[in-house]
């Protein structure tokens, strides 16, 4: 197959639909927050009087329970968090029902309208 000892190797995953509201494939956790934090911020870009928001997007696995468990003790504390929805089958072939992506997208949503601009 030509693959060398050292070489990296990934299973490939395509993503397939199961069902009418649900999708499995590779790495799910992280493509599903991705696109809804992308999709909460098309909803706000137009939108008067919202607090500063810097979306974070990073390229390893977090240390810890999530990378907003790092920035949130820096520089004496930074407002930070994260948002985390049902998933089967974590760092293998994972499952996501589309219904808890929407509903997070609306929450977070929500959530950032009703924050305190500082």
């Amino acid at each position: 197959m030509g693959i060398q000892v050292g070489d990296p190797v990934s299973i490939d995953y395509p993503v397939i639909e199961l069902g009418k509201h649900r999708v499995g494939g590779k790495a799910m956790d992280d493509r599903a927050l991705v696109f809804m934090l992308i999709e909460v911020l098309k909803m706000l870009k137009d939108e008067d009087d919202t607090p500063d928001l810097y979306a974070v997007f990073t390229t390893q696995e977090e240390a810890g329970a999530t990378d907003a468990s790092f920035i949130q003790t820096l520089n004496g504390g930074i407002r930070s968090g994260g948002i985390q929805i049902p998933m089967r089958y974590v760092h293998s072939y994972e499952v996501v029902d589309v219904r808890d992506m929407v509903n997070c997208i609306e929450l977070l949503y929500h959530f950032i309208k009703k924050t305190e601009v500082i």
